[in-house]
């Protein structure tokens, strides 16, 4: 069994832990069963600023900023990351300077209007996925539309305990690409479930034999918990791919959405040869051309 799969999000704690990844990691028994593979697209994110990445020091405060537009939507959505050796204390400010209550591990829920939006943070210290600390960020934005500017994260740290006092931030995606981060880190952008530990996770390149690159936009790595992904790269610029409704039956596509297919339908040919594990592929080269 070969599975692709060309979707994915950005919200998450990019450490493999999350139910989903869980799940497909479940798929080929944790590698150890032979003829199962899921092959995930590593993402196009890297050019829209979803992810930014800071150091908390005890008793500083670090900021975090991202600038968003009046685009007519529901909601934004924000995950913040760190872990749970660290005790740290979030402040939301928006455009206008309104600040939102604290928000810690002795209060860990807060709601406000802030930016013509239902504002509420939450925090869990101990998250069931992995263990480590998870701060969401919901906006809920009211009529007539969003307020477009620049909004602010306050991170204080109380206590630091672990070695790096990392925290990382991601929003999740959406069509229009409304929210940016400011000074945002384009490492640790794969979408998931494409951080998952058996995933066979696929970066999108040219096709030329002369000179392999990466397109623009495809994601890098590393996980938050420091594996190497992605896996491997396929070609994934200008792939021609069948699509009903157009003149010849097909349209020409660049992203990894594109190469993570190439890669599974290698594996399945391979698969139908050889009985290998998900754990085996990490040598393997894929190509368009015949050889």
């Amino acid at each position: 069994m070969a599975v692709n799969v060309s979707l994915g999000m950005n919200t998450g704690a990019h450490d493999g832990s999350s139910t989903l990844e869980s799940a497909f990691d479940q798929i080929s028994g944790n590698r150890r069963d032979p003829g199962f593979v899921v092959v995930k697209s590593a993402g196009n994110e890297r050019s829209f600023d979803g992810h930014v990445r800071l150091r908390a020091g005890e008793g500083a405060t670090g900021t975090v900023t991202w600038s968003t537009t009046a685009e007519v939507r529901t909601k934004d959505y924000i995950e913040v990351w760190w872990s749970n050796l660290d005790e740290l204390e979030f402040v939301l400010v928006d455009p206008r300077l309104h600040r939102s209550p604290v928000v810690s591990t002795a209060s860990p829920r807060a709601e406000a209007i802030l930016g013509n939006a239902v504002c509420t943070m939450e925090l869990t210290a101990l998250h069931p996925d992995n263990g480590a600390s998870r701060l969401v960020i919901r906006l809920l934005h009211q009529p007539p539309a969003p307020m477009d500017g620049r909004w602010q994260l306050d991170i204080t740290g109380k206590r630091i305990l672990s070695r790096d006092a990392w925290v990382d931030a991601w929003v999740e995606r959406d069509e229009s690409r409304a929210v940016r981060f400011d000074n945002s880190d384009n490492t640790m952008t794969l979408s998931i479930p494409g951080t998952a530990r058996t995933v066979i996770t696929v970066g999108a390149c040219n096709a030329s034999p002369a000179q392999v690159r990466l397109t623009d936009s495809s994601s890098w790595g590393l996980t938050r918990d420091g594996r190497p992904k992605p896996d491997l790269c396929a070609p994934g610029e200008a792939v021609r791919a069948a699509c009903a409704g157009t003149t010849d039956g097909a349209i020409a596509k660049t992203g990894t959405s594109m190469a993570a297919p190439m890669v599974t339908g290698t594996l399945a040919l391979v698969l139908s040869r050889r009985q290998i594990r998900a754990g085996q592929t990490s040598g393997m080269r894929v190509s368009s051309r015949p050889d």
